[in-house]
């Protein structure tokens, strides 16, 4: 089935754009600072959860794109592509006000998303990480998480943007969305040394080397040392945050052991 028109003009168009930011295939760093660079401003406003994802208002002479901060990161970023999109092939709209852009009918909102995806996910950038130590482009889990990390993006976005470049079929993709609403990938998340981002746990901290983050999840899991232990060596101040996001990804240590680890602790 050969693609909808919209999506080679979004991709070529998202192409065009790195390419004059002279970008390549590289992940994008700083989207907000970067599309303000390319003449679009952006301003990032708490419109709490019920509303907007973002909105571009634009009279043809004069843009402005708003992104909402109450959205996770990765969702903001994908917004600010986006609304990018909206400035590239839509100028002097009017207002634009996208409630929920991964819920938005119409050619105008799906190629927005398209040209998001592209810019943000580019095909070669994705079969390039694939191929680095591989053979067979066959896409695990934990390139899912990887890559989720590489391009700053939700695991959604990431795992659709597979599937759509011919990567994967419908029933990977299938598969690895309920991977993510069961907590899969986010365990597979620990596992692989990713901490989650700051702007989520509400948390400046320095990022840890994968390795470090690996190993001290395995002797926390062990049950070699307590959450309190795990907590200093990943430089996490909240204790109980840190438990709640691993009780989220089902990263327990053996039975009962952190407690008697804690209370020894405390003795």
């Amino acid at each position: 089935m050969s693609e909808p028109a919209y999506v080679a003009e979004a991709r070529n168009m998202a192409a065009a754009v790195r390419q004059g930011m002279h970008l390549g295939f590289e992940a994008v760093a700083e989207i907000f600072h970067l599309i303000e660079e390319f003449g679009l401003p952006v301003v990032r406003r708490n419109m709490k959860e019920d509303g907007p994802d973002g909105i571009y208002a634009s009279n043809g002479e004069i843009a402005v794109a708003v992104i909402n901060t109450s959205r996770p990161l990765t969702r903001q970023h994908f917004t600010a592509a986006h609304e990018l999109g909206h400035h590239v092939f839509d100028p002097g709209i009017g207002v634009q006000i996208d409630e929920n852009i991964f819920h938005q009918e119409g050619i105008r909102e799906k190629r927005a998303n398209a040209f998001a995806a592209h810019f943000l996910m580019p095909e070669d950038s994705i079969r390039n990480l694939l191929s680095k130590n591989r053979r067979k482009l066959v896409v695990t889990p934990q390139d899912i998480v990887h890559f989720c990390h590489h391009f700053s993006v939700s695991p959604e976005a990431i795992i659709y943007q597979v599937h759509n470049i011919g990567l994967i079929n419908s029933s990977d993709r299938n598969k690895f969305i309920s991977m993510n609403k069961e907590g899969t990938l986010k365990t597979i998340e620990w596992e692989c040394g990713y901490l989650p981002n700051a702007d989520n746990h509400g948390e400046r901290r320095e990022l840890l080397p994968a390795d470090y983050v690996k190993r001290a999840i395995s002797t926390y899991v062990s049950g070699k040392i307590s959450l309190d232990r795990l907590a200093e060596l990943l430089e996490w101040s909240d204790v109980q945050l840190l438990r709640d996001s691993l009780e989220a990804a089902n990263v327990r240590p053996a039975a009962g052991i952190d407690n008697y680890l804690e209370d020894v602790e405390r003795a």
